[in-house]
């Protein structure tokens, strides 16, 4: 609601900063209460960056363009883990405090926003039509898939470590074995962009599900590290390709609201 109020980059500029400051309290943070506090701060960054981010893809983007926009922003989104995660490893190896430094890259951000057109969605005219009503019962499956994908999908990187422990894997290893699972999610969303519009979108979210659901199976049935890393790659073909296209299946339901001006 605030994006559509008053613009895309005001709420992407104000969850930018709130972002650093969220995810930074950890360099001087002296008590569990204070990283709480900036956790719930952070919480709110991210809902404000994920949405106004949303709400502006589907401002400047339609069609198979926004299909393929939408598989390439999941795949560096992917890259980002696949680079990040180790980093963080290898910072809290110095410090404790020192992987939440990394919540300051926002602030870098911040002069590429402001290049955004400010202006807020041209509103509809000749008040609301029926025939583009959102499509209601639609819009709540693919909610409830999101958050069923989502608690799927989180369930490797945090309970991933203990699993592959108990399999004999070195800290160093396990690292490696997650990074390689957000790679192949990585390379997926990226080579499935140029498919994007030939396909429809809910039927290859069914197959990113099943693809991640067998790989999970795989991994939790697994006697051995190297056995873990064929479930995780399974996985990982799975989760590029899922968020990629329920976001473009919801964009498809979603009433045109024009372009931001």
């Amino acid at each position: 609601m605030l994006a559509d109020r008053y613009g895309r980059r005001p709420v992407l500029l104000v969850s930018l900063v709130l972002y650093a400051l969220g995810g930074g309290v950890g360099l001087i943070a002296d008590s569990i209460g204070s990283l709480l506090a900036g956790r719930i701060v952070l919480g709110l960054a991210v809902a404000g960056t994920m949405t106004a981010a949303g709400a502006l893809v589907n401002d400047l983007f339609s069609g198979p363009a926004r299909g393929r926009f939408l598989s390439q922003q999941a795949a560096f989104g992917n890259f980002g883990g696949a680079v990040l995660m180790p980093l963080g490893g290898l910072l809290a190896a110095a410090s404790w405090r020192a992987p939440f430094a990394l919540y300051l890259i926002s602030l870098l951000l911040i002069p590429l926003t402001l290049r955004l057109r400010g202006g807020l969605p041209a509103p509809v005219t000749g008040g609301a039509d029926p025939a583009v009503r959102p499509h209601w019962g639609r819009i709540g499956v693919i909610y409830a898939l999101s958050v069923g994908y989502m608690i799927v999908f989180y369930l490797m990187p945090t309970q991933g470590p203990f699993l592959l422990g108990t399999l004999g894997a070195a800290p160093a290893v396990t690292g490696l074995l997650l990074g390689a699972f957000t790679l192949v999610a990585a390379l997926t969303s990226l080579a499935y962009s140029r498919f994007t519009g030939r396909f429809q979108p809910q039927r290859v979210a069914a197959l990113g599900l099943g693809l991640l659901g067998a790989g999970w199976l795989t991994v939790s049935g697994a006697a051995s590290p190297a056995g873990a890393l064929l479930g995780l790659i399974l996985g990982g073909l799975g989760g590029g390709l899922v968020f990629p296209n329920l976001y473009t299946w919801l964009a498809d339901l979603t009433p045109p609201h024009g372009a931001a001006g």
